[in-house]
């Protein structure tokens, strides 16, 4: 037993105490001064992180709270085309697509894939099934994923009403955004966002982003892993992402809202949905 113990510490010396090491915050070692104004911090964050126009990513979200027996899982693949298309596809396994959201201007489908059902229309219409859409315009991801850009973007168009030093944090606040608020909380040492909010109009909570850890893609820092809490619903929603690509082009038919033709066709207003699958 003695001996057990001696090599265990000896393999623990020798990984550099790796196996009880927490990963990093982030991979920004640039540490700033404490005392920067808002039009210094909008140059830093336009400098750092350039616009994306076009993301691939992949990774895993857990979801779990009220209505939610124990822990649901699935792994993600999203593809996103700025202003407002997206595709996000959930599966078990590479090949077993389990469901598909796909997102073009103003209209949706959400795909059942297993049971060859297409339902598309209007985006609004998905709003009205919060089991699944958790009040959420299903656009909410990449931008919680590009938040930064999203942050500078508000700088750079003048969008941020008001500011104010909270602890060792700055905290920006956009109003008047469709009678909603955004706030933003910014770390004052290295300008990386550690939460975000969005409040209704009369002032009541409707999501809220927690930022865990970023990483860096060729050369640019983005979020891989982050906690989203839906108050509406009562579920948290956990994203940990594996992968980004900033391709230059997509297929046209990556956003198309035209059904499969051994699909059944339905309206979005009635939208069915299948029960929860079990975890493994």
């Amino acid at each position: 037993m003695r001996s057990f113990v001696y090599i265990f510490a000896f393999l623990f010396l020798l990984n550099g105490c790796s196996l009880f090491h927490k990963k990093p915050f982030s991979p920004n070692m640039t540490q700033y001064p404490p005392n920067l104004s808002p039009q210094e911090i909008s140059r830093i964050l336009g400098e750092r992180h350039k616009i994306l126009p076009k993301l691939w990513a992949s990774g895993k979200i857990t979801i779990w709270g009220k209505g939610i027996k124990g822990k649901k899982y699935f792994h993600a693949t999203l593809l996103y085309q700025e202003p407002d298309s997206l595709r996000l596809r959930g599966s078990r396994m590479i090949t077993s697509t389990l469901f598909e959201f796909i997102v073009n201007s103003n209209r949706m489908a959400v795909v059942w894939n297993r049971e060859k059902m297409w339902f598309h229309g209007a985006k609004d219409e998905w709003l009205r099934y919060p089991e699944l859409s958790l009040g959420i315009d299903p656009l909410f991801l990449p931008k919680a994923l590009l938040i930064h850009q999203e942050l500078s973007a508000l700088f750079e168009n003048k969008k941020i009403s008001r500011w104010q030093k909270k602890g060792k944090a700055c905290l920006f606040i956009r109003e008047g955004i469709q009678d909603s608020t955004e706030a933003f909380l910014v770390g004052a040492d290295d300008l990386l966002i550690r939460e975000a909010a969005l409040y209704n109009s009369r002032g009541n909570l409707v999501l809220k982003i927690k930022f865990l850890r970023y990483d860096l893609f060729d050369g640019e820092i983005l979020p891989v892993e982050l906690e989203t809490f839906f108050p509406e619903t009562s579920v948290t929603a956990k994203v940990r992402l594996d992968a980004y690509k900033f391709p230059e082009t997509f297929d046209e038919a990556v956003f198309s809202l035209a059904p499969q033709p051994d699909f059944d066709s339905h309206p979005l207003q009635d939208l069915a949905i299948p029960p929860l699958i079990d975890n493994p």
